[in-house]
């Protein structure tokens, strides 16, 4: 306990910051004796916020003709690099197919995972960029990038 009026927030984690955030103008609140019940911190929308990102992704995605899930793997995958991930696909349209019928991974990964992730060889993005021989081992060694990837 601190000195009277002086609230502390310690500890947490990025994941709870929203919380912890509510929770300490509710102190605050409190302690000026001008609490109020306000609206769930779930429902507040904040710029930046992973559920902000995967609205505009998807929205993105569906303006180019992309199945919106396209937004969210790409939120998943790159955080705020999405739009770089799907500005590469509106100019080269052929990025936003799949490597491979049966998996969700874009051609787009690969590019991404050379540019910016220094993959070195297809084996290491097949294996630790993309995790597809995680996903399905038969495919995964069936499966050769196309050189201009």
């Amino acid at each position: 306990m601190g000195p009277p009026g002086l609230v502390t927030v310690t500890g947490g984690k990025l994941t709870t910051f929203l919380v912890m955030a509510a929770d300490a103008v509710d102190a605050a609140l409190r302690e000026a004796d001008m609490w109020a019940p306000r609206r769930p911190v779930s429902s507040i929308g904040l710029f930046g916020s992973l559920d902000a990102a995967l609205v505009r992704a998807r929205s993105e995605a569906a303006r180019m003709g992309l199945d919106p899930d396209v937004g969210d793997r790409m939120v998943a995958r790159y955080g705020d690099g999405w739009s770089e991930a799907l500005r590469m696909v509106e100019e080269d349209r052929s990025l936003g197919e799949r490597l491979h019928a049966e998996l969700p991974v874009l051609r787009v990964e690969a590019v991404m995972a050379r540019r910016f992730e220094m993959a070195m060889c297809d084996e290491d993005i097949i294996d630790r960029r993309t995790r597809i021989r995680s996903m399905d081992r038969r495919i995964a060694e069936e499966l050769t990038l196309p050189a201009e990837l």
